[in-house]
C-alpha cells in the first residue's frame, strides 16, 4: 500500500501507524493519492518516478507481533491476496503465548523480510514509537518545502503492550527475548526507536 502527493510517497506498512501518517498528511493539506496495488504490501512492487521522495515507518517487532495478534483475534478471517497476515496462517489464536510460539515455530524471522521490502529504496525510516518526531523528521529530510504545522498533527492512538485502555497483552519473557533473537538484523532499528 503507497500513498502518494506527487511529490514523496508513503509506503504504509499495515500495522505501524500508517493509518496516522496518512492523516498527518491529510491535515497538512496535501491531496492524495493510492499508488500500486491496494490489496497487496509489497512496496518494492510499486513503480516510482526517478527522484521520487519516499518514506515508511517500521515498528518494534514485538508490538507488532501485539497488534497482529490483537486483530486476528478479533477479526479471523481478515486479509489481503498479497498480505503479511499469510505469514501467520498457522498460528493458532489461543492466546498470545500460544500464538507467538507458533509464529517462532513457523515464521521466524519474516518480520525482517517484510520490513527489507518496505525499506529497499527508501530515503527515510521513521519508528511508530516516535510516531510524530518520525513523521517531522521525514517532511524535513523531504525538504524545506514542506514545514509540518504541528497543530495539525492527530492525536497518536496508544497501542499494543505500553497501554491503551485495551487488555494489556502478556507474554512469556523466553518468547519476548526468542522473538528478538529471531530479528538479528533489527537491533539497530530498535536502538533508534526506544
Amino acid at each position: 500500500m503507497a500513498l502518494s502527493t506527487g511529490y514523496f510517497v508513503f509506503f504504509h506498512l499495515p500495522r505501524t501507524g500508517g493509518t496516522w501518517v496518512r492523516e498527518a498528511i491529510r491535515l497538512q493539506g496535501h491531496k492524495t493519492f493510492e499508488i500500486g496495488d491496494p490489496h497487496g504490501w509489497h512496496s518494492a512492487t510499486i513503480p516510482l518516478p526517478r527522484n521520487t521522495y519516499s518514506f515508511t515507518m517500521l515498528r518494534d517487532p514485538f508490538d507488532w507481533l501485539v497488534s497482529w495478534y490483537r486483530l486476528l483475534a478479533t477479526h479471523p478471517k481478515w486479509s489481503g491476496p498479497q498480505h503479511p497476515l499469510l505469514m501467520f496462517s498457522g498460528c493458532r489464536l489461543n492466546d498470545f503465548d500460544t500464538f507467538v510460539a507458533d509464529y517462532l515455530s513457523y515464521c521466524a524471522g519474516q518480520i525482517t523480510k517484510i520490513y527489507a521490502a518496505y525499506t529497499q529504496g527508501v530515503d527515510y525510516i521513521g519508528c511508530m514509537e516516535n510516531l510524530s518526531q518520525s513523521f517531522c523528521r521525514a517532511m524535513k529530510s523531504f525538504g524545506s518545502c514542506f514545514e509540518v504545522d504541528q497543530s495539525k498533527l492527530p492525536e497518536k492512538r496508544m497501542s499494543s503492550t505500553r497501554g491503551s485502555g485495551r487488555e494489556t497483552i502478556v507474554c512469556n519473557e523466553k518468547h519476548r527475548h526468542s522473538i528478538y533473537e529471531s530479528e538479528p538484523e533489527l537491533k539497530e532499528y530498535l536502538k533508534d526507536a526506544h
